[in-house]
């Protein structure tokens, strides 16, 4: 079995991964599609009858705490129905659901404004960006981690230390207009 994350985390980088799925359908294969709402144009491995999709609203809709989400399967939906939890979701979870599937529309239009949104804000800050992000997170090398850390948190600034992903950087994830302007400006005091 292979577990995948696309849009990868850390980077926020999203791949195509039509072909790769065609020449390995003897695997079976986890994606996890936490960050997929940010993504412009992904394509649907529903079709994949290897490919198991894991999704949730957590990562979109800001809401860490009420834990929504689902699996998109042919092949083990029968297993999932089974061993699922038979309280399946909380009140809070089910109002959250009740009232997204009842917006559909204004849900849809709020994803396109945050896709452009995001798309406008990472043109502002792409100077500081490490590598290309499909996300509204993405990579800053900034050289001594621990002292920008530090100097973020005097501003009340939080970013992810990406060291425990094994890479000499920070990850940055994206805001509202006034957060994001907080945080380009503390950017380019650090770089001085």
């Amino acid at each position: 079995m292979l577990i995948l994350g696309n849009p990868n985390n850390p980077t926020g980088i999203y791949k195509d991964l039509e072909e790769f799925f065609k020449l390995n359908q003897n695997i079976e294969i986890v994606l996890d599609e936490a960050f997929i709402d940010f993504v412009e144009n992904p394509k649907d491995y529903e079709k994949f009858d290897n490919v198991l999709l894991i999704r949730t609203f957590t990562k979109f809709f800001g809401i860490p705490g009420i834990r929504v989400g689902y699996v998109k399967t042919k092949k083990y939906q029968e297993i999932f129905k089974k061993y699922r939890m038979s309280w399946a979701i909380g009140g809070m979870g089910y109002t959250f659901l009740n009232t997204l599937l009842k917006n559909i529309e204004t849900v849809n239009s709020f994803k396109e404004t945050t896709i452009s949104f995001l798309k406008e804000q990472k043109e502002r800050f792409k100077e500081f960006i490490y590598t290309k992000s499909d996300t509204n997170y993405f990579l800053v090398d900034v050289s001594d981690i621990d002292n920008f850390l530090n100097f973020c948190h005097s501003r009340k600034i939080h970013v992810r230390d990406a060291r425990n992903f094994g890479l000499n950087l920070v990850r940055i994830g994206l805001k509202d207009k006034k957060s994001n302007e907080k945080l380009f400006n503390t950017l380019r005091k650090w770089r001085g």
